[in-house]
């Protein structure tokens, strides 16, 4: 499959709008879920027309250049840093911002991807203004959009105080507590990395999910008690080490 790749990233530069759609497409479906495949997309060239195409394209090119991106950034450190070198942040954020939806969607996975582990690429989508189309597309976007914008404002708040405030100041705390309740674990891995920032800690023995109801559920196998009744029905996971939970046991205080 690999021999294939160079061809595809000329039909990318070279061809006609139509093709381009199609070989991003075909391109963003190699990278995923196989990390040698990413290499070869990369070192063929094809970052840089799939940044223009973000950029310069139609709905439909941004749409699955967004989606290429995303995948040739998953997991992969040069991908992520050569792709905010080609000027990739700012269209991906404009696409967030007022692109389609299944657009935007893809748009919030790339971003989600660059910010993962990269100090560089946090700071690049925070300068860009990245975060409020992201808190927006959160509470208002179609469900498939609502997680891979949770898990860009998580990888956005992971060990960066500027973040957190940004995300806290853009109101991002209440949609994210609407999705955890509704069993998003980036919705709560994101609560988690903004360590409550604009707002005071949760009372003892709160929910970690909701932050208002105290706590009644322990999950077993782990054992954590961390859960009200009302969230614990809509997760399927500990939200403090996401384990599996295979039996939520109600406890009874004094």
């Amino acid at each position: 499959m690999t021999d294939r790749i160079p061809g595809l990233v000329r039909a990318l530069q070279d061809g006609d709008d139509d093709a381009k759609a199609r070989v991003a497409r075909v391109l963003g479906n190699l990278a995923s879920s196989n990390p040698g495949n990413r290499v070869a997309i990369a070192a063929a060239g094809a970052v840089a027309p799939l940044v223009a195409l973000v950029e310069t394209g139609n709905e439909s090119d941004k749409e699955d250049a967004a989606f290429a991106l995303g995948n040739l950034a998953y997991n992969n450190k040069k991908n992520k840093v050569a792709i905010a070198a080609a000027g990739g942040i700012p269209p991906l954020v404009a696409l967030v911002a007022a692109g389609g939806e299944l657009a935007k969607s893809h748009a919030a996975g790339a971003l989600a991807s660059l910010a993962g582990n990269n100090p560089g690429n946090k700071l690049a989508i925070a300068a860009a203004d990245g975060i409020p189309p992201l808190v927006a597309l959160v509470e208002t976007g179609i469900e498939s959009a609502k997680w891979p914008a949770a898990c860009a404002l998580a990888n956005l708040a992971a060990k960066n105080d500027g973040n957190k405030s940004a995300i806290a100041a853009a109101g991002g705390i209440p949609p994210l507590k609407a999705r955890a309740r509704a069993g998003c674990v980036d919705a709560m891995r994101a609560l988690k990395n903004l360590a409550f920032v604009g707002q005071a800690p949760p009372a003892e023995g709160t929910c970690v999910v909701c932050w208002d109801r105290p706590r009644s559920i322990a999950i077993v196998p782990c054992g954590h008690l961390c859960l009200c009744a009302e969230c614990a029905d809509a997760l399927n996971k500990c939200p403090i080490c996401r384990a599996a939970a295979t039996q939520l046991l109600t406890i009874r205080h004094p």
